[in-house]
């Protein structure tokens, strides 16, 4: 026996760190071929090779809101909707996939790629204290689905997983792929081949169903009527429509917009990751305008505010203050005059994701719209808090949809019949968010899901929009 007796032994604990539940898109991609790369290429070549994927990576994937995760020598790993939570993740995955292929293509001596994406809930660790140390990542199906649909697809292509292909099928064509033998996904013989982007120039046309009747909001249209019966004879106004996201701002301003009859309507879509881009939603409207030639006067005023800009960008004899304000002023002024020809509806979406620069000029086509057959709709969620930003805005707060809306919005979105007890369970748990209300009437008719009832035990996950997605991609099993 020693005589230093039987040492004790040195206990390893684990420190509680449950992680967190995230919804995560992940994206893999990696060369095709690397081995037989590795054996007919000399190592400093295929190095330089490899790297101008992945410098064209990084910079595309963090472009649409992507983090570049992980570089593996012929490969990489990127997470969409973590560390920043984003709303269009998805989508924003598939994008950057598509726009690394077409960077690819234009890239001399750059290797062939595929890309595989799939969405899923996972739990997320950085725990470099823990007794394996360093980071454990994302722990979930979704990784290793993504990885496995890289392995399938073809060359130069991206294939993704169903829940991915349900959150963007609105604003991505596909083409199905079938009788995959993906290792550990037995039950995944299905994926979806990315070929192009749906043309869509609001964020409510590519990912929302307007087709439906609209049900309440008789006050709001009827305000928004009045406005733009006013505004065709010739006293302008705007409006800043306010409201959380999902309670129906952008179906209003569509519902107004489908019944204004002969007039010229544009809309400058703010989106997401622009804010540090000056004019970004009016650039992209003029630039549409002008490639698609469909309304000759509004190509015409495309060229010519681009000329404007570009000149007074060009003028090195303004000062940095002055130039903003003259290209503030020409935008706008090309604004007024396409309002003298025939009555103008301006929609502005999203203004919590505008640049100042648009701010700016919104400020000053509100000062100076009386008078002239112009009507601008803008729409915000209130965390952006432009009230005193757009001064000579009125303000029209959008609320919660009643009960009696609520069961209606219900019955016309349910496929089948509902039990009393799921929709009272529905209106409860939606809290009058109409697209809420709709996202739960959804999962509640889904037979793989919650088929037709829900309860405070079937659907105690379900308590936010965020939850209540992560929850259907849960209970179908499509990871």
């Amino acid at each position: 026996m020693s005589l230093f007796g039987k040492r004790a032994e040195k206990s390893v604990s684990l420190p509680e760190d449950p992680g967190e539940r995230r919804q995560l898109t992940v994206l893999f991609y990696d060369v095709v071929g690397s081995t037989s790369l590795v054996d007919s290429n000399d190592p400093e070549e295929l190095r330089a090779a490899l790297n101008l994927i992945h410098v064209a990576a990084r910079s595309i994937l963090s472009e649409h809101g992507g983090s570049l995760e992980q570089i593996m020598g012929d490969g990489g790993i990127a997470h969409f909707g973590y560390p920043v939570s984003s709303e269009d993740a998805a989508l924003s995955a598939v994008q950057s996939a598509l726009a690394l292929l077409d960077a690819r293509s234009g890239i001399s001596g750059a290797p062939n790629i595929h890309i595989g994406i799939a969405t899923g809930v996972v739990v997320l660790s950085d725990d470099t204290g823990s007794a394996v140390g360093g980071r454990l990542g994302a722990i979930g199906a979704a990784p290793n689905l993504a990885a496995r649909l890289e392995s399938a697809s073809g060359v130069n292509q991206v294939l993704v997983n169903q829940s991915t292909y349900a959150m963007t099928c609105r604003a991505i064509d596909y083409q199905p792929v079938d009788d995959l033998n993906l290792k550990g996904f037995p039950d995944v013989t299905r994926a979806w081949r990315p070929v192009a982007m749906r043309p869509a120039e609001s964020r409510f046309q590519r990912d929302r169903d307007s087709s439906s009747p609209l049900i309440g909001r008789v006050d709001e249209v009827a305000q928004l009527r009045a406005a733009w019966a006013r505004a065709r004879k010739g006293d302008g106004s705007a409006i800043l429509i306010e409201g959380e996201p999902g309670v129906g701002k952008s179906r209003i301003v569509s519902e107004l917009a489908n019944h204004v009859g002969e007039c010229r309507t544009i809309l400058l879509q703010c989106q997401p990751r622009t804010q540090g881009e000056a004019l970004s939603s009016i650039i992209r409207m003029y630039d549409r305008a002008h490639e698609e030639a469909g309304d000759p006067a509004l190509a015409n005023a495309a060229v010519r505010t681009a000329e404007r800009i570009g000149a007074l960008e060009d003028d090195i004899s303004l000062g940095p203050e002055t130039r903003r304000t003259a290209i503030v002023n020409a935008v706008a002024d090309g604004f007024l005059g396409l309002a003298e020809a025939q009555p103008l509806l301006m929609l502005a979406e999203d203004l919590h994701w505008a640049d100042e620069v648009t701010l700016a000029v919104l400020r000053r086509l509100g000062r100076d719209i009386g008078g002239r057959s112009i009507l601008i709709l803008a729409t915000s969620r209130p965390e952006a808090n432009l009230n005193g930003e757009l001064a000579a805005f009125s303000d029209l707060s959008l609320s919660p949809v009643g009960a009696k809306e609520a069961y209606a919005l219900i019955e016309a979105a349910a496929p089948g019949a509902l039990t009393q007890a799921t929709c009272d369970w529905i209106v409860k748990k939606a809290d009058g968010n109409p697209l809420f209300l709709l996202e739960l009437t959804a999962y509640a008719s889904d037979p793989e899901a919650a088929n037709g009832h829900l309860t405070d035990i079937s659907g105690a996950n379900v308590m936010s929009l965020r939850d209540l997605l992560a929850t259907r991609l849960e209970s179908a099993g499509r990871a």
